[in-house]
């Protein structure tokens, strides 16, 4: 295989695990910290839905819609603080998810499992 086939083939790769990642179901979010989560998307509740806007704001989120926000690079290393990441707020039903804005996220080590903490605020889980 030369370097123009394994190219061709590593984006063949990359597209359909992102699309297979964008039709999944999101997960709700586990109450405890994950050691690895596979392909994350979490859904979780909120309570309030101005105090959620406020906690997307305050951990870099900007608006793209009434209910989206996106933050992060769609270039760029790995690491939770830097990949694009997208959430979209249904206020009817107080429920969000969190999940990649363009590509596929492979694994989570609890990087994104501790956003969304910070997301609910003091929200109780009942």
């Amino acid at each position: 295989m030369n370097w123009i086939e394994t190219l061709g083939f590593a984006l063949v790769v990359v597209l359909g695990l992102s699309v297979m990642y964008k039709g999944m179901p999101a997960k709700k979010h586990p109450d405890r910290k994950p050691r690895i989560a596979f392909f994350p998307k979490y859904q979780f509740p909120f309570r309030d839905l101005i105090d959620l806007q406020g906690n997307l704001v305050s951990l870099g989120f900007r608006q793209i819609s009434e209910f989206e926000f996106v933050r992060g690079k769609m270039l760029g290393d790995f690491s939770a603080s830097q990949i694009k990441l997208r959430v979209k707020i249904n206020p009817r039903m107080q429920i969000a998810t969190l999940g990649s804005a363009y590509f596929v996220i492979a694994f989570d080590t609890g990087d994104l499992w501790k956003i969304v903490n910070t997301l609910q605020g003091p929200f109780s889980r009942d």
